[in-house]
């Protein structure tokens, strides 16, 4: 079964659909209003890294920095390992990861991540 970020069978399009639904801010979509609601929810890091980053109550993040705090909340979270690779690794939780250690990561987690198999 597909683990997406604190969701059990979730999907990729699940995530976007969300992150797209929230109100725009500029030329990008904003979960920023996720991420305020669930402050403690990989998924929600994880889709606003997903958009670039975005400020949160009044801190700005980077796409790097909210892929590790998705993982900073759940290890397991297969999406934000594939999204910390495309941004070319970086470290959790004191460990140093490659790009290609994320990926790695990502398809121990969940075979079917499509992203982790198809790295942007």
């Amino acid at each position: 079964q597909s683990r997406y970020c604190g969701r059990r069978g979730g999907t990729r399009a699940a995530v976007h659909r969300e992150a797209v639904l929230c109100p725009g801010t500029g030329d990008r979509p904003s979960v920023t209003l996720i991420t305020l609601l669930h402050g403690t929810s990989s998924y929600a890091w994880s889709g606003l890294g997903t958009v670039g980053g975005g400020e949160v109550q009044g801190q700005q993040y980077t796409k790097k920095q909210c892929y590790v705090r998705a993982l900073e909340i759940d290890p397991q979270c297969s999406y934000a390992w594939s999204g910390l690779g495309t941004v070319g690794g970086g470290e959790v939780q004191g460990q140093p990861y490659t790009a290609k250690q994320c990926y790695v990561r990502a398809l121990e987690i969940d075979p079917q991540n499509s992203h982790a198999w198809q790295p942007s």
